[in-house]
């Protein structure tokens, strides 16, 4: 079903590194969030084991990605 999507990538620790917000996706399946690899403020992310949590429609799903440099 369509609506908001909001995306944020924490580091191992726990703290958030970067978030995305989408005010609006059509219904479907796949879609797509490209991360630089970079924090809010524009540093470069070591490489490393993150997770990242979407959240759309009350539903709220957390997985991991490696991120290799």
């Amino acid at each position: 079903e369509a609506g908001p999507a909001n995306v944020r990538i924490y580091d191992v620790s726990g703290r958030t590194v970067m978030s995305f917000y989408r005010d609006e996706l059509p219904a479907g399946v796949e879609h797509e969030f490209t991360w630089n690899g970079r924090d809010r403020a524009g540093n470069e992310c070591p490489s490393g084991i993150y997770l990242y949590e979407l959240e759309a429609n009350g539903r709220i799903t957390t997985k991991r990605m490696s991120l290799i440099r």
